[in-house]
């Protein structure tokens, strides 16, 4: 005698079962970065904008001083007075 394919319900319908899941991976990937990646060398960033950031500071000295001796030069006609 052969068995049934499906089990037979107590109402008299067969019972159907839900296919199982694809199994998961064992190991997911990392999720993807939103801003990009980082650098390899995160070391080499910080002299370049330590050495912007102090030419910046340095040019906007002199050119207050420059924009200043102009001006005070101006007013009392030529004598430098600081």
């Amino acid at each position: 005698m052969a068995a049934p394919a499906a089990p037979i319900a107590p109402s008299g319908t067969t019972e159907t079962f839900p296919p199982t899941p694809p199994a998961e991976d064992p190991a997911p990937s990392a999720p993807a970065p939103l801003i990009g990646t980082a650098p390899e060398t995160p070391q080499r960033v910080w002299p370049w904008a330590l050495g912007s950031a102090l030419i910046a500071l340095l040019v906007g000295f002199v050119l207050g001083w420059r924009t200043l001796d102009r001006s005070i030069r101006r007013k009392y006609g030529g004598l430098r007075i600081y």
